[in-house]
């Protein structure tokens, strides 16, 4: 790489992301100047694309957009012979433009990351690319240029074979778009049988497991939405259909539904998050992922599997525990302020105690 090619994310940039910020993104930047030096250690090119993926995020969320997109673009440009980044990298440029309400300029990315994947022999991810140009498309009530994509796409799903889970996320894809572009053109009738798919779809799913088997094609490996999230799209469909067709009982039953599906996801999301918290203050948690890590870069593929093990049944006995210890008449003490003590203590070699007493 060229000296100069730094200079997007170099220090006239970072003056727009203020203190502590800034030197948080300060090593970034030099990843991209030390190449040379770094060429020599494995997977290091994961790490540089990664880093611009973050730091771009990070200017974002600075609302220093005009940073992140030179940044993405040479990223881009230097990532071709790494399918995974330069696909990834792609979606998050294409998603960056759809959030300046550039669709135009979205659509174009999409377009190139689905060329791109045909190229690399990637039908899965070229159906992603172009099931979301399709999306965008419909965003801009593009009906003409809808029609033929969606035909294409319907192709591509249907004869790609895969990871099970990832061919019914795509179908589901397809159908959530199939069904909008009918609702859209009027076509209330033509909705039913891609409905009916839709919930087949979902039931296939739901009855899949994820054993997180690796795609052998790098470009393969990603995902379009956890299948609890689909379920709720499902239902948000078919309220859309009920409602336009005037089916109001039908429409009030699937609204419940997916508010009963979006409170089970709260609860999820929440245990989710004490057992990040608790992960993050675990040494033999963290041990775990370092292996995991240490032998994926080696290439061990059996201890990094074994690894991955360990750390997927640490992590649920750990949730587990906290799960119980909060259930105890103990974890009261916790937000006790005033008051008589919300529980009694049992001496070891006597009587049951108050704490009170104690004091």
């Amino acid at each position: 790489m060229r000296a100069g090619a730094a200079q997007p994310c170099e220090a006239g940039s970072r003056l727009h992301v203020p203190g502590a910020l800034a030197r948080a993104a300060a090593p970034a930047p030099a990843l991209w100047r030390r190449r040379p030096e770094m060429a020599a250690i494995p997977q290091f090119e994961d790490v540089k694309f990664e880093a611009a993926s973050l730091l771009s995020e990070l200017y974002c969320q600075e609302n220093s957009v005009d940073a992140a997109k030179p940044l993405l673009r040479k990223a881009i440009q230097i990532s071709q012979q790494t399918p995974y980044w330069h696909c990834r990298l792609l979606f998050q440029l294409a998603q960056l433009h759809t959030l300046e309400k550039d669709l135009v300029s979205a659509c174009d990315l999409l377009g190139v990351g689905a060329e791109y994947a045909r190229v690399v022999g990637s039908e899965y991810t070229r159906a992603l690319f172009l099931l979301s140009k399709g999306m965008l498309l419909l965003m801009e009530r593009k009906l003409q240029e809808v029609h033929p994509l969606l035909t294409l796409c319907g192709q591509i799903v249907e004869n790609w074979q895969g990871n099970p889970i990832q061919k019914e996320s795509l179908r589901v894809f397809f159908l959530v778009l199939q069904v909008t572009h009918y609702l859209d053109a009027g076509q209330v009738k033509s909705v039913k049988p891609c409905l009916k798919q839709l919930q087949q779809c979902i039931q296939t799913i739901s009855t899949l497991h994820d054993d997180e088997i690796l795609p052998s094609n790098p470009a393969d490996l990603f995902h379009w939405l956890p299948k609890e999230h689909m379920c709720v799209l499902v239902y948000l469909v078919t309220v859309m259909h009920s409602m336009q067709a005037g089916y109001l009982e039908k429409a009030q039953k699937y609204t419940d539904k997916a508010l009963m599906q979006l409170e089970k996801l709260k609860t999820l999301t929440v245990s989710e998050q004490l057992l990040s918290t608790s992960e993050d203050c675990s040494p033999s948690s963290k041990e775990d992922t370092m292996k995991q890590n240490l032998n994926k870069a080696c290439g061990n593929a059996m201890d990094a599997h074994e690894a991955a093990q360990m750390h997927q049944n640490f992590s649920q006995q750990l949730l587990q525990d906290h799960i119980e210890a909060c259930s105890l008449p103990e974890h009261n003490l916790i937000t006790w302020t005033d008051g008589p003590p919300p529980v009694q203590f049992q001496a070891q070699n006597g009587p049951t105690t108050s704490l009170a007493s104690l004091l």
